[in-house]
């Protein structure tokens, strides 16, 4: 029984690790920064200003929670749209 409860405390603790690991590499940003997007690069939809995600020193915009979990398990997955769509602009 003891074997069996140092097992499960074993994957408890691993995966509260690899969830550590994951929130490194994109994390959500601080209630005043400004995304760098309008539109979310998981759905396409317009972004919700109150979601953002900060990422390599950028500040992307999500328009709901569904599609953050997306962006956090694979941010250069969804960043290579946006910085194009945001390269893409015309600054008048």
């Amino acid at each position: 029984m003891k074997n069996i409860i140092y097992i499960a405390l074993m994957f408890v603790l691993v995966g509260l690790s690899s969830a550590t690991f994951a929130q490194d590499k994109a994390k959500l940003a601080d209630k005043k920064a400004v995304a760098v997007n309008k539109v979310c690069p998981v759905s396409g939809e317009e972004i919700d200003p109150t979601i953002v995600v900060q990422y390599k020193d950028k500040a992307y915009g999500l328009c709901c929670n569904k599609c953050t979990a997306k962006f956090m398990k694979n941010p250069e997955k969804y960043i290579k749209k946006t910085d194009k769509a945001v390269k893409g602009k015309k600054t008048s």
